[in-house]
């Protein structure tokens, strides 16, 4: 057994049997600090872990940057927008679609190849 764990079963043993608030007070600012110190190592691994995962998530995805004039299919709006769609054999894309224009940060604006009709803008990432 560690001295800590001593320690905690002795600042139990005396809480309960201990009249002097003196004593009680000082194990309670004692209990304390350590919480403090359980807080940050809990941080430090919550953030560990979530960089783990980050950099497991970006390996298998693959970046891709289309250009003016490709070929592209489009995500149905019931995907993008997680709700149930009309049955599990009902398509998952739509189009094809054109890109026509390309933006810096990441949007591409879609011409309907079959209707020559213009999209909202997309996000590409």
């Amino acid at each position: 057994m560690g001295l800590l764990h001593l320690s905690k079963k002795r600042h139990r043993f005396l809480a309960l049997f201990t009249s002097d608030t003196k004593s009680c007070s000082d194990w309670c600012l004692l209990d304390l600090e350590a919480l403090d110190e359980k807080r940050a190592q809990a941080e430090r691994r919550t953030v560990l872990y979530h960089k783990i995962v980050a950099q497991a998530y970006n390996r298998t995805v693959n970046p891709r940057a289309f250009k003016q004039g490709d070929l592209v299919l489009k995500v149905v709006k019931y995907v993008r927008r997680q709700v149930s769609g009309p049955s599990k054999f009902a398509p998952q894309w739509e189009g094809p679609y054109a890109v026509k224009e390309v933006y810096n940060i990441g949007y591409y604006r879609l011409v309907s190849v079959k209707e020559g009709t213009l999209t909202d803008p997309i996000n590409g990432k």
